[in-house]
């Protein structure tokens, strides 16, 4: 009982953990008092960012003494994974200009490390098909959409997959969507029902593309 115990519980730790807040890059800041958007992580130096995530400097003296070979006339380091912008007291146009460009390519980072994979149960083979159902049935927390009752997307957060499956061709061959939905493991399925968290122009420098709105659903999600 005790060792059950065990099991589920650190099931659903590993759940919490995988739904925790996502930042889609973070910020270095010299006071802990300056406000940035809620969708980066706000740092008071290098060593508090997460190195998975693109970072920018805020602020001249910052960056200077952060960067090891810095260069004013250069922007941006590590294979652009590591930028520098002047504070708004400094250059607000400069800091506009900036940030604006560091949060697209925060956005097209996320959505270009994604792979799309079209369950195509015409030309499967039931091997296939069942090795593929497989695959969704495990630990990892799972996102799904339906697009107008003809279409169910499943994204696998931790590997960083979106399934999609023709809900109008499974009812031609005699499959419960529903049903097979329900075969997967409950406990890591979270539906999304609509993309309201996405803040307008994101979804407009994403043209409502569903997959990317799939994506960027949980940098922006309250839950």
């Amino acid at each position: 009982m005790i060792s059950e115990f065990c099991v589920i519980f650190a099931e659903k730790k590993n759940y919490v953990k995988q739904f925790m807040k996502k930042y889609i890059g973070n910020v270095v800041v010299s006071s802990v008092n300056s406000i940035i958007d809620e969708c980066y992580k706000k740092c008071l130096s290098i060593e508090e960012a997460d190195e998975n995530l693109p970072t920018i400097i805020i602020g001249l003296e910052k960056a200077k003494d952060t960067i090891t070979d810095f260069n004013i006339l250069k922007n941006k380091y590590k294979n652009e994974m590591l930028w520098w912008t002047f504070s708004k007291t400094e250059r607000r146009i400069d800091y506009d200009v900036k940030m604006e460009e560091f949060y697209i390519f925060c956005i097209n980072k996320i959505i270009s490390e994604i792979e799309y994979i079209n369950i195509n149960i015409i030309n499967s083979s039931l091997t296939s098909l069942k090795e593929t159902l497989s695959v969704l049935n495990n630990n990892n927390l799972k996102l799904y959409y339906i697009d107008n009752d003809k279409f169910v997307f499943i994204y696998d957060v931790l590997c960083k997959k979106i399934y999609g499956l023709s809900i109008s061709t499974c009812s031609f061959f005699g499959i419960n969507v529903n049903e097979l939905l329900g075969d997967l493991n409950k406990t890591y399925m979270l539906q999304i029902r609509n993309f309201y968290c996405i803040p307008k122009n994101v979804r407009r420098l994403i043209n409502n593309e569903i997959l990317s709105e799939i994506v960027l659903y949980q940098f922006f999600s309250k839950k």
